[in-house]
């Protein structure tokens, strides 16, 4: 459970960086066509994922966590791609932009929503960026070179 936990609280850091990002980024392109917020925003903030991964490996004391390594460079630029995915796409819930491909599907959110409404649009669209970006990844990147490649030894998940 230590394993676990060390691991959880690691990425959990990447993640608020990840997210800190997203709203001053959102605001600073709300202006710009959808494409480039949407663009911007997934970069900003798999950056800022990125950064998080990178520091934790070497400032956090986890013996659970590996420290940086050239291989999990790699692993966490593949996985911060696809976080920057998620947080791309996840633009699409902000209708303010009049051309969001987003509107009028499930994932845009109107003022109307309900709070639940509106966690199941905003997980649609993280699913969709992370899963187009992984997807993209695994059809292109030669094995063993993904960040994925690997997570799993012989049926069970390696956790370091």
């Amino acid at each position: 459970m230590a394993k676990e936990v060390q691991t959880a609280t690691f990425l959990a850091c990447a993640t608020f960086l990840s997210g800190f990002v997203w709203q001053p980024m959102c605001n600073a392109l709300a202006d710009a066509p959808f494409w480039m917020a949407a663009s911007g925003v997934g970069a900003a903030c798999g950056s800022a994922f990125f950064v998080g991964l990178r520091g934790g490996r070497s400032l956090l004391p986890f013996p659970a966590v590996e420290g940086p390594t050239l291989g999990n460079l790699r692993d966490d630029f593949t996985l911060s791609a696809a976080i920057g995915g998620a947080t791309g796409t996840f633009v699409g819930v902000v209708v303010d932009f009049a051309d969001n491909p987003f509107i009028g599907t499930s994932i845009g959110i109107l003022a109307t929503a309900s709070t639940a409404s509106g966690c199941f649009s905003s997980s649609q669209a993280t699913i969709l960026g992370f899963s187009a970006v992984q997807a993209l990844q695994n059809m292109t990147f030669p094995r063993k070179t993904n960040w994925i490649d690997g997570c799993i030894v012989e049926g069970t998940y390696k956790t370091g």
